[in-house]
């Protein structure tokens, strides 16, 4: 004999469709929360304001022809720039930071130091993961160069 489907067994099967609901919802919230600052920029109205100068400031660092080439590994980084001729630069100085891209604890500013024609390295313990590298590339005050890339760390 089976019981007759009531008013109760319904009241059951709604409530606990919405207390699944409810609880993936506030676990979401939970690892969303904790996970990511939510800061792009600190303000978003000066960042905006600056967008055209920094396209300006990327149109003529491409015009300079410089070729960049990053390699990051676990115990150092190597920058390596070559100019519009494929010839190695030197000379330059070449700062480095690496950030992650959901959190600013963990962000590494590095100088890279000559190693070879054109080779900039540093030791540094780089954890694994996803970083965003941004390098900026000096040989005089009107020639700067900036990179950034996104790397993963094995």
């Amino acid at each position: 004999m089976t019981r007759p489907f009531t008013g109760r067994h319904m009241a059951i099967i709604i409530i606990s469709f919405f207390a699944v609901i409810i609880a993936v919802n506030l676990t979401m919230a939970y690892f969303a929360r904790s996970s990511w600052t939510g800061l792009v920029v600190k303000n978003s109205y000066v960042a905006s304001q600056s967008f055209n100068r920094d396209a300006e400031i990327a149109r003529q660092q491409q015009a300079l022809g410089w070729q960049m080439t990053l390699n990051v590994k676990r115990e150092a980084v190597q920058f390596t720039v070559l100019d519009r001729d494929n010839q190695a630069m030197t000379g330059l100085r070449i700062r480095a930071v690496l950030q992650r891209p959901t959190d600013e604890a963990g962000d590494q500013h590095l100088k890279l130091q000559e190693s070879g024609a054109g080779i900039y390295r540093t030791d540094a313990v780089i954890g694994g993961g996803v970083w965003v590298a941004d390098i900026t590339a000096e040989k005089s005050d009107t020639e700067l160069v900036r990179f950034v890339q996104r790397i993963f760390v094995k």
